[in-house]
């Protein structure tokens, strides 16, 4: 499983990068749903940097995001089609990961596990087009999987060197 500190830490960076525009309440919030976001991505074998870039994409880690179409929560679910309402999506971080997490899942099943069908799927329902939406999500997911292999290198370097310093 996805080390939760790690990708805490990679939300944090989000401001720093082209990409990513984050004000520090999107990162903090970002932060406290990456355990979510680890375990869900864990149980369900998705990928959590697709699921953070998805969550990016619809709601920029925003909880109470709701789009005029009727999407609600950091996954933008329409609430009509799970057994949710948007005001439990809104006010419930945890179960709109959950959820979106789990139709992503129910798309990559239909999809053989393609991510890019399957992300256009989740952008568009049946229609399964919208190719610009899965690629902004697939490489968003690459810079941040890229994003937090170098903080964890950069972390571990850094405990390494105060370990030496301390045997010495």
């Amino acid at each position: 499983m996805i080390n939760t500190f790690y990708l805490c830490m990679t939300f944090t960076m989000l401001s720093t990068t082209s990409d990513f525009h984050l004000g520090e309440d999107a990162r903090i919030a970002a932060c406290s749903y990456a355990e979510s976001i680890a375990t869900t991505s864990f149980e369900l074998n998705l990928d959590p940097f697709v699921l953070s870039a998805l969550i990016f994409q619809e709601s920029r880690f925003e909880t109470n995001a709701k789009s005029p179409q009727g999407a609600c929560g950091l996954t933008q679910v329409v609430a009509k089609y799970v057994p949710a309402t948007c005001k439990q999506l809104t006010s419930n971080p945890v179960l709109s990961i959950e959820i979106g997490a789990t139709l992503l899942k129910d798309w990559l099943r239909r999809n053989d596990n393609s991510y890019d069908k399957s992300l256009q799927c989740y952008a568009t329902g049946y229609k399964c087009n919208h190719p610009l939406y899965a690629k902004k999500v697939l490489t968003r997911s690459k810079k941040l999987k890229k994003i937090y292999l170098l903080t964890k290198r950069k972390m571990n370097n850094a405990l390494d060197q105060r370990n030496l310093n301390r045997s010495q």
